[in-house]
């Protein structure tokens, strides 16, 4: 866990770069337009006797303004979405020693890395305006300023910034497509009607014994049971949905050579009417009774997953196991009475079955000595109304006792993917934030491209140029550069999410729909960022287009 926790740390890292180097591309493009119009200022403030440190120095301060401008709303954002996501995990059980805040090293980082990327995006340009030929600039017109031409760097620039952009789209699709997976596979049953309150009992006697626990619970469910709307209650040792011990056994006539080679599943102490509150009975055999208690034959069920998972040929029912390290539950073998339906749903294509809470061994509360309480109630409808009802009747029955967590089932599901929630949407927030920079940046580059432009479409209009031509123009000076960067970046964000997926776990899940919808949001952004600017292109009235600057 801790190493895919750190390959997404990783993850996100270099996400942020890739959209720091869009934003970083959006300023160069925009301070190298800035200074393409400035082209008679700079060449007039040369002619009178600037040098070309100070032409240099007037570029690179546009660009630094800039930069500290969007640095200061960045990080008010950030201090804002820091809060966001700390108010979201304080809705879960976190350490008492977690903190999250605005860090002053974080901040002197993120300041160093905003001026150097401001420096870096502005001085090229300025190098640029500052060799420019002076004379040649002044008798430029507004279509042929030609010592200020946007040129190669600038179009491996755009190719970086739409790359990078089709990339992270890649990567943020897949993660979004990942949580929603998650966060909505279906159960078989409604976990809003089913509300648990964990606790662990202790001091109900001077030498508490597990009849103690087994006799408290019963009295504190009867007495739930006695409210309106409560449909049934249960008890079981620990969160039944995804227990924590993953324990081995062992099965009755195999021969294990080495401990490494016994089988394991997770194991749940129960009480007998649990079914009812999640509405399933036995697939075959019988379930548990009153009368499996301490001093009758060990008895357990499994779930329909573990039967078909180690006895996939042969019948489960009368089947001999024990632990091999679980001392309260005895050392003797248990028979398999019964096989319950699997609650949760089925494991996601490549997914491992053992770090899962898929395989289950259910036993009787009366046949172990568990002090831990999970207490379920059923509900009609919404079981949150009776969180109150439980914390009063635990109260009365033990005041020294208290829940030390009390959700619905659906509440504690979405506090268990609540890490993935925040990661995913982050992920979900790059690629957002470089989607909105290369559109952004894009559409600049095509209306700078446009403006510069506008004589010959204006000369071409006059001549009997129709709209759509003058569109197809447009659109023909960007679409290689978008058809060539933007499959390449596809092609990189495949890759990088193939290699993410594998880092963080997320193999088994399908992304099948991940290009489709990539391909979707490029082609709207393309026809925003290149489709608008064209299009305004083809509106441009030639007797306007013929007297521009």
């Amino acid at each position: 866990a801790g190493t895919a926790f750190a390959n997404t740390c990783y993850g996100l890292f270099v996400c942020s770069l890739l959209v720091l180097g869009v934003a970083c591309s959006n300023v160069f493009n925009l301070i190298t337009a800035r200074s393409f119009r400035r082209t008679s200022e700079l060449s007039i403030r040369s002619a009178l006797g600037a040098g070309r440190a100070q032409i240099v120095f007037q570029v690179v301060l546009d660009g630094l303004i800039l930069s500290v401008l969007g640095a200061v709303g960045g990080v008010l954002l950030a201090g804002w979405s820091l809060k966001l996501i700390w108010a979201e995990m304080t809705q879960r059980v976190v350490p008492y020693w977690w903190h999250m805040e605005m860090d002053v090293k974080v901040l002197g980082f993120v300041v160093v890395i905003v001026l150097i990327s401001a420096l870096g995006a502005s001085l090229l340009p300025g190098l640029r305006a500052s060799r420019s030929a002076t004379g040649e600039n002044l008798k430029d017109d507004s279509r042929t300023s030609s010592g200020l031409f946007v040129g190669a760097v600038s179009r491996a620039v755009l190719g970086f910034q739409i790359a990078a952009t089709g990339m992270l789209a890649v990567v943020s699709v897949m993660m979004l497509i990942a949580w929603t997976h998650l966060k909505y596979r279906e159960m078989s049953f409604d976990p809003e009607t089913v509300v648990a309150g964990y606790l662990t009992v202790t001091g109900l006697a001077k030498n508490q014994t597990n009849v103690d626990v087994v006799q408290f619970s019963n009295k504190l469910r009867e007495r739930l049971e006695t409210y309106p709307g409560v449909r049934a209650t249960a008890r079981t040792n620990g969160y039944y949905l995804h227990p924590v011990f993953l324990r081995k056994f062992e099965v009755e006539g195999d021969v294990y050579s080495e401990s490494e080679q016994k089988p394991k599943a997770r194991t749940v102490v129960m009480s007998d009417d649990f079914g009812k509150v999640f509405g399933i009975e036995p697939l075959i055999g019988r379930g548990f009774s009153e009368l499996d208690t301490e001093d009758s034959q060990l008895v357990c069920m499994v779930n329909k997953r573990f039967a078909e998972y180690y006895w996939a040929n042969e019948d489960p029912i009368g089947k001999r196991l024990k632990f091999s390290d679980w001392k309260r539950a005895g050392p003797d073998y248990r028979i398999v009475v019964g096989v319950l339906p699997d609650l949760l749903p089925k494991p996601l294509p490549g997914e491992d079955i053992m770090k899962g809470s898929y395989l289950k061994i259910y036993i009787p509360e009366e046949q172990t000595d568990e002090t831990g309480m999970t207490l379920y109630v059923k509900a009609n409808e919404n079981a949150k109304q009776f969180m109150v009802a439980m914390r009063r009747e635990l109260k009365a029955l033990a005041p020294h006792l208290a829940f030390q967590s009390i959700r619905t089932i659906k509440e504690d599901e979405d506090r268990r993917i609540g890490d993935q929630t925040i990661t995913f949407s982050m992920f979900g927030v790059f690629g957002a934030a470089s989607l909105i920079l290369g559109v952004v940046g894009l559409y600049a580059i095509m209306s700078f491209t446009v403006q510069q432009c506008s004589r010959e479409y204006g000369i071409r209009m006059a001549l009997g140029a129709g709209s759509k031509e003058i569109v197809r123009s447009v659109i023909a000076k960007a679409i290689w550069m978008l058809a060539i960067a933007g499959t390449l970046g596809v092609g990189f964000g495949h890759v990088a999410s193939i290699k993410l997926r594998a880092l963080i776990g997320l193999t088994g899940i399908p992304f099948g729909m991940t290009y489709p919808i990539v391909g979707g949001i490029l082609l709207v952004a393309t026809v925003i960022s290149v489709g608008l600017p064209a299009w305004k292109a083809s509106r441009l009235q030639p007797s306007k287009a013929l007297r521009v600057d």
